[in-house]
């Protein structure tokens, strides 16, 4: 009998270690997801370029970045004194930093166009709502100046933009205002100049 409750005892010992090992491994593993999850948010949240507070990416994209004190999203005007443009340029700049083509674009302003301050926040890259362009004036650009120049035709409009870097690039921009989603967009809203040279780009644009 004395035999009977010790083994009894020995596999009563065993299964209570077993459920505690499998607890531990269990907790540990809900930690490991729970680390996984804070990181890939943190990295994503940090350079996405979208606000931390949990919004969407529409409710993001719709509201803007830099802001005034009425609630507008606060957009170039040449009328701006030195102190508001660096004010709305500091505000955007972690888009512009967050986007995928930071570093090239300033390279182009800075070695191939010899500008050296902050013009291509302020106004477009090229006149396209204004002046018809060739074919070979274009084919001089870099690949991604010729891309940015295809979407910056849209970004004059308010067109949003769904990839990240474009939306970040343009976010940075403090001439563009974001007003209209993909869904409600419609190309009616170009002039001469831009269907033109929108036909060059696109045709151009392999980046």
């Amino acid at each position: 009998m004395k035999k009977i409750v010790v083994v009894f005892m020995i596999i009563m010992l065993v299964n209570l270690c077993g459920c505690s090992e499998d607890s531990e491994n269990e907790e540990q593993n809900n930690v490991n997801e729970t680390s996984e999850q804070e990181v890939e948010e943190s990295y994503f949240d940090k350079y996405s370029g979208w606000p931390l507070d949990g919004k969407t990416n529409e409710q993001v994209m719709s509201e803007g970045v830099a802001e005034d004190s009425t609630g507008n999203v606060r957009v170039y005007d040449p009328s701006w004194t030195e102190e508001e443009i660096m004010d709305a340029i500091n505000e955007r700049s972690q888009y512009y930093k967050a986007s995928a083509y930071y570093s090239e674009i300033i390279d182009y302003w800075e070695n191939i166009r010899e500008v050296r301050d902050i013009p291509n926040l302020m106004e477009p890259l090229f006149e396209t709502d204004r002046k018809y362009y060739t074919k070979e004036e274009f084919e001089r650009e870099p690949m991604l100046v010729i891309h940015l120049a295809k979407n910056e035709i849209y970004a004059r409009h308010g067109y949003i933009f769904k990839n990240t870097d474009l939306y970040n690039y343009f976010m940075g921009c403090i001439w563009y205002n974001l007003t209209c989603s993909s869904k409600d967009f419609s190309d009616s809203v170009f002039n001469e100049y831009e269907k033109a040279n929108l036909e060059i780009l696109t045709e151009l644009d392999t980046y």
